[in-house]
């Protein structure tokens, strides 16, 4: 797997059931159009996306936000503080 940058993940607001991308603001209850639950949340969301390159070939991968948490073992809201902190001092 190439080494993976902060540029490779990807953050937004999302149901807190399904994960889809949602248009409330962070933390406000609403109908999700994608799953159709009426007591969605809206929370921060994350996406990995990576290649995994052997002898056989290379796969693309999508990972989210509880797999991503695992893989780099912080917390969504730690990533995202390290990704908006590090962007502000480019």
């Amino acid at each position: 797997m190439p080494e993976a940058t902060l540029d490779d993940l990807y953050f937004y607001l999302g149901c807190n059931k399904c994960g889809r991308k949602g248009d409330a603001e962070k933390g406000v209850l609403y109908t999700c159009t994608h799953c159709n639950n009426t007591q969605s949340v809206s929370v921060l969301t994350i996406t990995f996306k990576f290649k995994v390159v052997d002898a056989t070939g290379t796969r693309k991968f999508t990972i989210f936000t509880r797999e991503v948490e695992t893989l780099f073992d912080l917390t969504i809201d730690q990533m995202h503080e390290m990704k908006h902190s590090i962007s502000i001092h480019l």
